[in-house]
């Protein structure tokens, strides 16, 4: 597993962790605005909300060794013939609307040059939203044609960014879906990691049940912390203990070295934040806590 990915656990571990530390102040956000798509029953398009307004985690619908579901776009932008067997394929989800588009476009062909002379196809895959419309994304494409060099999707109102960042239920303002050889689903997780993965992936060394141990861990460590710090702000004192028990109760798996260290550094950096003596529920008060 690279090291970066693991690396997410601590992006949201630390989110949460600056929550905790903001009770005081009546700060109610526990992450930064993540614009992105979520679907709830109705197809219809909608903001995602932000992470601190969810009720509860989503379901993952799509996981880690699970076939790729194949994207639906309305329109393509250069050739594009799907996920196909025997090539590593590499899917960007893009938000039209981020300031630094440009740059990430730039990185993503740059992606697929470095992998030009290997079975690999990247595509990048954005849509309808607050900030962007079909005819603005066409604009930029035809503005930044010389440096776009990938495939680029417009989606089908939301079905790919449902098949893809609702079934994974991502927050990330950028993601990328790496998917194995063989149609599989074998990584997700934001801009950064993607050549480390792709080297194990085509060179048949890739370990599928590993990456899904270490990014769902990473995700539910994310939301456990997140219920811990509304439980604490509502000063519900079962849900805080109920949260915690969970938390000491769920990351007992196998985890590679890299990620273990990194969930140890989490765990206590968060837990020093959420069991401060200057909090509601601490140890002093609360022994029963001491197991958290």
């Amino acid at each position: 597993m690279p090291e970066s990915r693991g690396m997410n656990l601590r992006t949201g571990a630390v989110l949460a962790a600056c929550a905790a530390g903001l009770l005081a102040r009546g700060d109610i956000r526990v992450s930064p605005d993540r614009s992105a798509v979520w679907v709830e029953g109705d197809p219809a398009f909608a903001e995602r909300p932000k992470l601190s307004v969810r009720d509860k985690q989503p379901e993952r619908t799509l996981r880690i060794g699970d076939p790729a579901p194949a994207l639906a776009i309305e329109e393509w932008s250069g050739t594009w013939n799907g996920i196909e067997p025997g090539k590593a394929t590499v899917i960007v989800f893009v938000p039209g609307g981020n300031a630094k588009l440009a740059a990430l476009m730039g990185a993503i062909s740059n992606l697929a040059d470095r992998f030009a002379d290997r079975p690999v196809r990247v595509a990048a895959v954005t849509g309808a939203d607050s900030k962007i419309s079909k005819a603005g994304w066409k604009s930029f494409l035809e503005q930044n044609k010389s440096s776009v060099r990938v495939p680029c999707g417009w989606d089908d109102g939301i079905k790919s960014r449902s098949l893809y960042l609702a079934a994974t239920g991502d927050q990330q303002p950028a993601m990328v879906y790496v998917i194995d050889m063989n149609g599989r689903l074998a990584w997700y997780g934001p801009p950064g990691s993607t050549t480390d993965v792709l080297n194990p992936v085509l060179d048949g060394t890739w370990d599928l049940a590993q990456a899904r141990t270490e990014i769902e861990a990473s995700d539910d460590l994310a939301w456990i912390q997140i219920e811990l710090v509304r439980a604490q702000r509502a000063k519900d004192f079962t849900k805080f203990e109920d949260a915690g028990s969970r938390l000491v109760r769920r990351f007992d798996g196998i985890y590679s070295p890299e990620f273990s260290e990194v969930l140890r550094d989490d765990l206590l950096e968060f837990a020093s934040n959420i069991l401060n003596p200057e909090e509601r529920f601490n140890v002093t008060v609360h022994p029963e806590l001491k197991p958290l």
